[in-house]
């Protein structure tokens, strides 16, 4: 049982602070200091003797023995004794308790401070989480913290990321760093994964935007492992990685395409043609499809000129990077999508600048018909005249920024050749790409490694020449 002594003044010099106490900074004090340099401190700190840092309760000496020795530890009143300092007061009024638990006091300083609610979301966690090592539960710490079990929850989930990282993007204003962001970490299961998206983020809204990205790569793969099963069963081989790259020459046949980003049912039930036992299916990933193919009735493989391979080479590479760069716009539109919907943050008002001047740079044809395909996925004349003065007036009533990207998407539609004839790099229509890739960055968009080798023109799909006894692309 805590034994309380009575209040004394006690020498500044001989009071130490806490080593587990969860306030690790003291911060926003000036007034404090103001008020404590004119009237004193009100109200009395409380410290424990030093030797009940190591030393078990029954093992302390008395509250009032304690009296007679050089140093205390704080234990409640650690700004006071700050703002004391700052103010040059020699001693402080505290009361002495002594007979407490490593466990019972760290309990002590936690409440103290989340009554106060200004320990930031770093030092909250890793004083629960100090109090778990400890032994309580989390029913325990609940009913010593007056939090509720989900926010404890929530809270240990966040003492578990790289604390380093956690306190370095909690001071960076820029970042912006929430409770709300730290919870939607929480939606991936690998601690290892949040720690690497908590240090790659360079911001809230791109630490979302990955968080997403990972989610949604988790689905997919989950899909397309359920999906390998079904059709091994149904006697479906992989196909050859020649088969894959081979996938524009019109050598194969697409016969069924299914979207790893759809949930599946339980029972998945996969309808192909007859099979034709010259032209057996496999099975391949590509992008965010599962896709079965087979050998094209009636194509053989022909002895072809080198003119007519290079060409028939070019093509399959020009249909390749065309669907990669579909695939991007895809992206694009899924990230615009949720700004248009408010599910991502606004970013900064000055991208209507850089959007406008994008636009202006594009040749953009600015029309409210945008918003019709953007938000059907047909053309505007494949929709109902209701529907479609419908949407348009919506696109009518919103904020400019986001009408501009939506443009933006729409004007991009007719820059996927990236290359020109001889599929060599084209740098002027990559720009178009590079250019919205970095304003949509604001809001936390960013290209994977093999769309960053296409926009920058360096990827193998590329015709490279040699200039000069060099080569390009």
């Amino acid at each position: 049982m805590k034994d309380m002594g009575i209040a004394i003044k006690i020498a500044v010099d001989k009071l130490r602070e806490h080593p587990d106490n969860p306030r690790k900074e003291i911060r926003d004090i000036e007034e404090m200091v103001e008020s404590v340099a004119k009237n004193g401190i009100m109200q009395n700190l409380t410290v424990i003797p030093l030797e009940a840092l190591e030393k078990e309760p029954e093992e302390q000496c008395s509250a009032n023995a304690a009296m007679l020795k050089e140093d205390f530890v704080v234990l409640i009143g650690h700004r006071r004794l700050a703002a004391a300092k700052a103010a040059g007061l020699h001693e402080v009024p505290c009361r002495i308790v002594s007979k407490i638990s490593k466990k019972e006091q760290v309990a002590i300083m936690l409440e103290e401070n989340m009554q106060r609610n200004d320990l930031t979301i770093w030092e909250q966690a890793n004083g629960f989480q100090m109090m778990l090592d400890l032994g309580d539960t989390e029913e325990q710490i609940a009913e010593k913290t007056g939090f509720s079990r989900q926010t404890i929850k929530h809270r240990l989930n966040i003492a578990k990321l790289n604390q380093q990282e956690l306190m370095k993007k909690e001071k960076d204003d820029n970042f912006q760093l929430t409770l709300k962001h730290l919870y939607a970490l929480e939606k991936i299961k690998d601690v290892e994964t949040r720690n690497r998206i908590l240090k790659e983020a360079n911001s809230a809204n791109d630490m979302n935007w990955r968080i997403n990205q990972e989610i949604n790569r988790v689905r997919r793969e989950k899909n397309f492992r359920e999906l390998e099963e079904t059709v091994k069963r149904m006697g479906i081989m992989k196909a050859p990685k020649a088969a894959e790259n081979e996938r524009w020459s019109g050598k194969w046949e697409t016969v069924r395409e299914i979207s790893l980003d759809e949930e599946l049912t339980k029972e998945i039930e996969i309808k192909l043609p007859k099979e034709d036992a010259k032209r057996p299916f496999y099975y391949f990933q590509y992008s965010t499809r599962f896709c079965i193919i087979r050998l094209a009735k009636g194509k053989k493989v022909e002895k072809l000129s080198r003119e007519e391979q290079e060409r028939k080479d070019r093509d399959r590479r020009k249909k390749q990077i065309k669907a990669m760069v579909k695939q991007l716009h895809e992206r694009m539109k899924e990230m615009i999508m949720g700004i248009v919907e408010g599910k991502i943050e606004p970013a900064k008002e000055e991208l209507r600048g850089q959007l406008w001047e994008l636009l202006l740079y594009c040749g953009s044809y600015i029309s409210c018909q945008s918003s019709v395909e953007f938000i059907t996925g047909k053309h505007q004349y494949e929709v109902e005249t209701a529907k479609r003065e419908e949407i348009v007036k919506d696109f009518m009533g919103m904020e400019m920024t986001k009408q501009m990207l939506i443009v933006l998407w729409d004007e991009l539609k007719s820059e996927y050749e990236i290359y020109d004839w001889k599929c060599i790099y084209k740098k002027e229509i990559a720009d178009k790409w590079n250019r919205t890739a970095d304003i949509l960055g604001n809001y936390g968009f960013y290209l994977e490694e093999e769309e960053k080798e296409l926009m920058e023109g360096v990827h193998e799909l590329f015709t490279r020449e040699k200039v000069d006894g060099k080569e390009t692309t």
